[in-house]
Order: structure tokens, then sequence, then C-alpha cells
């Protein structure tokens, strides 16, 4: 016969697979599962064969389950004219691409040594009729179960994981967005209405498709994001234009879509295996090597109509539903959800017991319970603020502080005004708070107070003394307090990163932000060094040893004033700075 060969993958490691078969009580064979995983061999190198081995072979006549499978899919192709290739043969299976076959084995893994270990110098048209007699003297009556011999090898269904397996190759808990939100799993993004969750949620899910960091966690490369918009649909394309325009994106393919119309979550039927096809269909003709890594849901009671927020069942097969849209897609997958007048999700508690990553969104404020007032930044901008409430595989408690700013669109409604939106940026706190202000005294805290800003500088410094610092060179002549020293630009860039903010990643916003760490580098090491925390010299800086309030690692471990009597400050040191 005249078929087209392909070239088999090369193999570093072979795999030995299980090779148990059936036998009768004379001892004859009943299965060839190593004539089968040949036959599979030669047509995923010479797909045309499939019109001749058909002609002795039909898919029932396989002993292997999983070979059944592969072998009806040669027939699929042929049937319906595409071109039986691995990767083909590999997505017309529709499994997991990272779920372990057998012999340890993925589906990718398992054909490419299926073609490794082919033989095309068989005759396949025999081979197939061997593997049909074989299938004729299994149905044969007489022989019945008791007088076979099993000589199965036992396979785990159930992902078994053997103490011995613990440094082998497998799959791993990673994330899509470091130390925040997991793949292939789930995550909620929870808080009161007006918090701002949606357009912070919508920010993470940006940051994902252009892999560029959200707040400081990075994400490795660009990957595939649908939001399934049940609520403000129509709001969809200002949202996208109002972020373009705030980042000065162009308008090019950027793996994010939106689903306007999104089936909801329940009570349909079918309605995982229907949107796992949309998905996977968007995924595959439009996100190319991205592929899919996040599914956000706004909201998830707009995406659960009808449905019971404090019934038990209801809301376990609601979770099932999404469980089971993440193992179809292999996508991660994002609630947006509102909590109760306690801070708690609102319903069931068992959605927030069995996700993996719980974020609260909140306003900041200050004030008392009876008066409370609203926080803003400089730019008179409300505060708001994400937190970490639980982290399954990581920590928790870490707080966020963003605000929201206000984006014209570039296009008009019917009443001629400017449509806008709203985009997610880090709050303006630049500027040192006024004497006082961020440095709450604490009891029997003492040393020199500090801003916020000023304290965070020393605390960076001292990072970096315990990280990068040196032995004082003896030329500076510091007393033996003086255990280490650092040079300068350490410490700059170590301060460079810490007030990076989400839209500095634009021209203008890099040279806003290479003048911001310059007059607070000023400032604070200018002040510092006036009340004498640190010291510097020859592009060397270090910490005097006098304490911060503020900071509890400065602090004496017993109370006395150690800089009752302070020496003036020294000639010259203005031109440190």
């Amino acid at each position: 016969m005249d078929t087209e060969v392909t070239s088999p993958p090369t193999e570093d490691a072979p795999v030995e697979l299980p090779t148990g078969d059936l036998f009768d009580a004379g001892g004859a064979p009943l299965t060839d599962i190593e004539g089968e995983r040949l036959l599979l061999g030669y047509l995923l190198m010479s797909p045309d064969a499939i019109g001749d081995v058909v002609q002795e072979v039909t898919e029932g006549d396989f002993f292997d389950v999983f070979h059944r499978r592969i072998f009806s899919t040669f027939v699929k192709a042929a049937e319906e004219g595409w071109k039986a290739t691995m990767p083909s043969v590999a997505a017309a299976l529709g499994i997991d691409p990272t779920e372990v076959i057998v012999g340890g084995l993925t589906v990718n893994q398992y054909l490419a040594r299926l073609m490794a270990a082919s033989d095309m110098t068989i005759d396949v048209g025999e081979l197939a009729g061997h593997i049909q007699q074989l299938s004729e003297r299994r149905a044969i009556g007489a022989i019945s179960n008791e007088e076979m011999q099993v000589n199965l090898p036992f396979v785990s269904k159930m992902g078994l994981t053997l103490w011995t397996d613990q440094n082998d190759p497998g799959e791993e808990y990673e994330y899509l967005v470091e130390d925040l939100i997991p793949e292939h799993e789930g995550a909620l993004m929870m808080g009161e209405s007006q918090t701002g969750k949606s357009f912070l949620t919508y920010h993470l899910a940006m940051c994902v498709a252009r892999g560029v960091p959200f707040f400081g966690r990075r994400v490795l490369r660009p990957r595939g994001v649908i939001w399934c918009a049940y609520e403000a649909s129509r709001g969809a394309k200002a949202r996208m234009r109002a972020y373009r325009k705030h980042h000065g994106l162009e308008v090019a393919d950027l793996p994010f879509a939106v689903l306007t119309k999104p089936l909801s979550m329940w009570p349909a039927d079918n309605v995982v295996e229907r949107l796992s096809e949309e998905m996977n269909g968007i995924a595959r003709t439009y996100f190319g090597e991205a592929g899919l890594g996040l599914m956000v849901f706004d909201t998830y009671n707009a995406a659960t109509p009808g449905a019971s927020e404090i019934d038990s069942e209801v809301v376990s097969k609601i979770r099932v539903n999404f469980d089971r849209l993440r193992e179809l897609t292999g996508a991660a997958s994002l609630l947006v959800g509102h909590t109760n007048s306690v801070g708690k999700h609102r319903g069931n508690e068992q959605l927030t017991n069995n996700i993996d990553t719980v974020i609260v969104v909140s306003r900041k404020m200050g004030g008392n319970a009876r008066q409370p007032v609203q926080l803003k930044d400089d730019d008179g901008r409300d505060l708001r603020a994400m937190k970490v409430r639980k982290q399954r595989e990581g920590r928790d408690g870490e707080e966020t502080e963003f605000v929201l700013r206000e984006v014209a669109d570039g296009t008009f409604n019917k009443f001629g005004r400017e449509r806008t939106s709203c985009v997610v940026t880090s709050p303006n706190i630049a500027e040192p708070l006024k004497d006082g202000e961020g440095a709450r005294r604490e009891d029997g805290q003492q040393g020199a107070h500090a801003t916020k800003q000023e304290q965070q500088f020393v605390e960076v410094l001292l990072e970096c003394l315990d990280e990068q610092g040196i032995a004082p060179p003896a030329e500076l002549g510091l007393p033996k307090s003086i255990g280490k020293v650092v040079d300068y630009d350490i410490v700059k860039r170590e301060i460079a990163k810490r007030m990076l903010r989400e839209d500095d990643n634009t021209p203008e916003g890099e040279k806003a932000h290479r003048e911001r760490v310059k007059k607070a580098l000023k400032r604070c090491r200018q002040n510092m060094m006036h009340v004498r925390v640190v010291d510097g010299r020859d592009q060397l800086i270090w910490w005097t040893g006098k304490p911060v309030r503020g900071i509890k690692r400065t602090q004496p471990k017993k109370s006395r004033d150690m800089f009752a009597d302070e020496p003036p400050m020294p000639v010259g040191i203005e031109d440190f700075f």
C-alpha cells in the first residue's frame, strides 16, 4: 500500500509500559496488548493505512479500552476527511493533557511512545487480523472467567502518588499570578457594592492577558482570559477602550474576550459542556499559543439566577459545575462575589471553604465606628484595598491599596457626552505625611519619629544590610557597634522597586517614577541622617543603631534613653546629599 510515513519523536528516557495479557486455561493467549500498540503506532506513522486496516479489525476488537478510543479517532478522521496526526489525535481524545494515562505517561507522551516503538516493516493487515482473531477467541462462550488466568498489573484510577514518587516529574501547584491566583484552581474576589471589586478584577484579568505584573506580582507570559459578563455586559467595550487609552495600548490582538450572553451556571442542563465548548473554541480560534488561562464570572450571584445562596445541596452542585468547567478547559476560575454585613461571603460558607484563594475588597476608612471617614490619597481619590483573606498554599493577610481613576474612552453617547469608565491605579501617596502622622507612638517605644515613607526607607536599609551588607572598611573608623555597611545604590534600587506603581509602565509613567523616587530618597535620607538614624560616607550607608518609633526591630531590649546627649551634626555632612 502507498502511504505517507512521518518521523517518530525521540525519547531520552524510555518508560516500561504494562504488558499484562489474558490466557485461557490451556495457556493460549486471549489478548496481545503489545500487538495493539504496534498497530496503533503504525497508524500514527502512516495514517493513510487505516483504509486497509478497517477491513480486518474494528474498534471493538481491541482489548484495551484506551486503545479502542485511539483507533476510533483514526476511523473518525477517515470518515470526516481530516489528517490523523499525533496532535489531532490527542485533541480528538479530549483528555486533559496533564493527566497521567498509563505507565506514568500523559496522552501526548503515550502517543509519542507508540510512534517511537513502531515497526514499519510489519504486515499491518496480518497484524490487524491477528488482533481480530484474539477478539473472537475471547467471545467464545465456552471460555468462562474462571478459566482465564489474569496477569494484568494494578493501575490506579484515582491519582495514586506514592512516597517514593515525590521527586518524580509531574504536575505541581503553580501560580498564574505570582503567589495569588493559582493555575487550574478556583479563586474568589469579594466585597460590598461600590468597593471597586469588578474594576480590580478586570485589572487583574488584563494583567494576565498582557503578561504584565499585577501590583508587583509577576505574570510570566500572556494567557488567554474570558470574562463572563453576567452584569453590565453593555459596558464591556467602554471598559476595553478606557483601559487601552489609559495604558497607551494599540488595538491589536490581545488574548482577552468577553461573553456578553454567557450561559447561567444554574439550573440549565448540560451547561458545563456547552460553556466549555464555547470557551475552548474561543481559545483555539483566537488565543493561539496563549491558550486559556483564566475564566472570570462577574458576578457569582448573577451567574446562578434562582439558586439558593443558603441551601448546601444547591451550592454544592454549583461548586461541582465550576470544578468540572475548570477540568474541561484547564483554566483557573475567578468569581466576583458579594459580602454580607460582617464582611463574609454572602450565603453558604462552603463556597469559600472549598476554594483556594479568597480576596476581600473594601474601602479604606478612618475615624471611628460612629463617624467613619473615607480615606483619600493626595489626589483626593477614595482609597480602597484588597486583602488576601485565604491562600491555601501560600501566605495570606497581605494588603494592597488602590484607587479608581475615571477615564474617557474616546466615544460619545447620543446626548453628545463623552463615555467614561474606570481603571485601577496605585494611590498617590508619594509626598511625606505631616510631622507626627503615620508614626503612632506605642507604649514603651522610643527613638526618632518618622513618617511612613521614612519608616519604609529605614526598613529597606536594614534589609539590604542583612542581605548584602559588608564589614565596614577600616578607613571609615566606625565603632564596633556598626557591624555592616552597604552600597547606597543597592538601597536606591530596592526603594525604586517598592515605589513602582501600576501606571508606571508607560514612557510618561517611567519618567514620573524616576522623579518621584529621586525626591523621596533625598528627603528620607536627609531627614534620617539629620536625626542620626543613618549615616554614610563615600557611597556607603549604615544604620547607627538609634531606634525608630514604629520599627520594632530597632527598639532596644531595655528601655533607656540612649541618645539623651547626642553629639552635634558632623561638619560637612550636607555634602553627602
